[in-house]
């Protein structure tokens, strides 16, 4: 890779929020801001000035900046030189994007990783608690979009008919089939590791009875988690506060950290699973070998620190932003459902269930938005 190192004047501009990502840089020497604009998907220069929020300033020298844009393919913040004669040496990607480059060089995906979780890590304990938040809400969202996913494919299953066709490839434009596609991608990627890992004694597999816990706030984190089935309560304060689904990954923040850090939550069996493991030990030689679950976890860390900007930034409008994402507009879970259920045609019984089951999916959304919003009350007063 050709590296670049740049000379920038205190207030200039580097990047703008919601362009293409394609680079990272490393500080050398000054200081350097992320700003994140609330309104703007792509602002201005003026705008990253007058109307932008300082969530971030990095000033250590040798310190990664944006690597999250990198895995979701656009900036989500602004970066702007904070002092007279920044530095920043640019690390270009090349058109085959972050995945070629980090299965060609995995040991560029661990140091990304790495920095990813440093930011997560270094949250503070309100905005880390929103994070939770956030994530149990993404949660809740992804598993209605997979739903709306085995919806389409039982309509294809199901007949052949025009009508049929045209709903179907409508239904294909929504972000809920599109989001859905990619979390496939992404969790059989995980899998296939898991299981590799397994084979070669890298990995173990728990069983983890119903209400049992599998940490607890304050342990040294010493392992990372797949949940092969079931899923986990992520609880502080003895309130849940997020769940982790079959399919998903858990304890990432500790192996990827050169030091061990204490869990920051307890994780509790929600009914009874199945999980693998992989130790601190076994780690780096699992991912050098198997660097998809580096593209995985860095898109998952990236989308938490993307949503988190946006919460520094305006803590209540994040949290009905996302909620909103399940039920409150025209893009919603409950919405898009309830379309499904109006379109699709009432001639037989495979039909009836295939209704019958758009509708109870849309319900679910309107309940998931409702019990969001009750819980989460306590997160915005705390935050008045």
């Amino acid at each position: 890779m050709d590296k670049q190192v740049f000379s920038y004047n205190q207030g200039t501009t580097i990047c703008t929020q919601g362009e293409e990502a394609l680079c990272f840089y490393i500080l050398r020497k000054g200081k350097i801001e992320i700003i994140y604009n609330l309104d703007e998907v792509k602002p201005t220069p003026q705008e990253v000035c007058q109307r932008g929020k300082i969530v971030t300033v990095e000033k250590e020298e040798g310190c990664i900046i944006g690597e999250a844009g990198l895995f979701l393919g656009y900036r989500t913040a602004s970066i702007r030189a904070g002092m007279i004669a920044t530095e920043l040496e640019h690390i270009p990607v090349n058109e085959s994007g972050i995945e070629a480059l980090i299965k060609s060089n995995p040991k560029i995906g661990l140091t990304l990783c790495r920095s990813l979780a440093g930011r997560i890590k270094n949250l503070s304990t309100q905005i880390r608690e929103a994070s939770f938040a956030n994530m149990n809400i993404n949660g809740s969202y992804n598993s209605l979009c997979l739903a709306f996913f085995n919806l389409i494919a039982k309509m294809e299953k199901s007949s052949s008919s025009s009508q049929l066709s045209k709903i179907i490839a409508s239904a294909k434009e929504q972000d809920l089939y599109k989001i859905a596609c990619q979390l496939k991608k992404e969790r059989s990627n995980a899998m296939t590791v898991f299981h590799q890992a397994l084979s070669k004694k890298r990995a173990g597999n728990i069983t983890l009875p119903k209400g049992t816990e599998l940490c607890r706030v304050g342990d040294i984190g010493r392992a990372l988690y797949f949940i092969n089935k079931g899923e986990i309560d992520v609880r502080i304060g003895g309130q849940n506060v997020a769940r982790i689904r079959s399919g998903e990954i858990v304890g990432e923040i500790a192996v990827l950290l050169k030091e061990t850090p204490q869990r920051t939550a307890s994780l509790k069996a929600r009914e009874d699973c199945v999980i693998t493991t992989i130790s601190v030990l076994d780690f780096n030689n699992t991912v050098m070998e198997h660097p998809n679950i580096l593209v995985s976890l860095g898109f998952t860390m990236a989308r938490r620190i993307h949503s988190t900007n946006r919460m520094i930034v305006d803590l209540e409008s994040a949290l009905t932003r996302e909620i909103n994402l399940l039920s409150g507009n025209s893009s919603s879970c409950e919405y898009v459902f309830n379309k499904m259920y109006e379109f699709l045609p009432n001639d037989n019984e495979e039909m009836k269930n295939l209704k019958d089951f758009a509708k109870s999916s849309a319900v679910r959304a309107a309940k998931t938005a409702k019990e969001m919003r009750e819980n989460y009350q306590g997160i915005l007063q705390r935050n008045d």
